[in-house]
């Protein structure tokens, strides 16, 4: 009798020894990589962040979303197998959850530090970026002040081609649309007439920096303008400008010019850039 008692007890122990308990267990999948099981009282499971339901058979417990099981094997040992690999889990003790919390907290909080670090570091290197260009913006135009004011022009609103000998307008009003010759010249057959709102007209009436006597530039003056325009404001890449010189072969057309030469009907409005010779 006495016998059968501890028989049934040594049973019952090893009932409750291998018994499944609602809690948190922290998994490692046979990849390596870490993941956490959240069995609740309440019948929910949350596996590695996705909600599901739990239901405890011994030493098993069934996730009922999946169907995958986690066994508990004794001495703190337990499987989980989602898949045919088995993965290691370790239930947590309350001061392991407030442990994991902290070195969570810990983490998102180094995280968030080198976020910051590197933040303000990218403030620091504009700002220092910035401050360059702007230096260098300053010198630029003090440069091209200095060498305007040696050709007697009264501002910077001009740059100076010495190579060429030509002063370019480069002043921030340079996005002007005009027609090489007006609908009457041209309705009238009269296809050198560039009197009226036309692109020569609108040179030749230009005062800039102190200087008249501005006018459209020819042909060839007009490739200049493209192979020196990152010294110029507000070149439009993708815009027409017009040069003086028209077409050889039918005089309905001028010389134009974007990336390409190009000839374009008169009567059509394409960008002004005026030029004046220097001595």
């Amino acid at each position: 009798m006495k016998r059968l008692f501890f028989t049934v007890i040594i049973f019952i122990f090893s009932l409750n020894l291998y018994a499944i308990e609602s809690g948190t267990y922290r998994c490692i999948s046979a990849m390596g990589l870490p993941y956490k099981i959240v069995l609740k009282d309440s019948g929910r499971a949350i596996v590695d962040g996705k909600r599901g339901n739990w239901e405890n058979y011994g030493n098993e417990a069934l996730v009922i979303r999946e169907d995958w099981i986690l066994e508990d094997r004794g001495n703190g040992k337990f499987i989980f197998t989602p898949t045919q690999y088995a993965n290691k889990c370790t239930k947590l003790t309350k001061q392991g959850i407030v442990k994991e919390k902290r070195e969570k907290e810990q983490r998102i909080a180094k995280k968030q530090k080198a976020k910051e670090l590197a933040l303000a570091k990218k403030k620091r290197e504009e700002k220092v970026a910035f401050d360059k260009e702007k230096k260098r913006k300053t010198q630029d135009a003090s440069k091209k002040l200095a060498i305007a004011k040696k050709f007697g022009f009264t501002s910077k609103d001009v740059f100076i081609d010495t190579d060429t000998k030509l002063a370019w307008q480069n002043e921030a009003t340079t996005s002007v649309e005009k027609q090489w010759l007006t609908d009457a010249s041209f309705n009238a057959g009269n296809n050198m007439d560039t009197s009226g709102d036309t692109a020569a007209s609108y040179c030749t009436s230009l005062k800039l920096a102190g200087k008249i006597g501005w006018r459209l530039p020819t042909k060839s003056e007009l490739k200049g303008l493209y192979v020196k325009r990152n010294k110029l404001l507000n070149v439009v890449r993708y815009g027409k400008y017009w040069s003086s010189s028209t077409s050889e072969r039918n005089k309905n057309l001028a010389w134009c010019r974007d990336d390409y030469e190009s000839s374009s009907t008169k009567y059509v409005k394409h960008y002004v850039r005026c030029v004046k010779d220097i001595q």
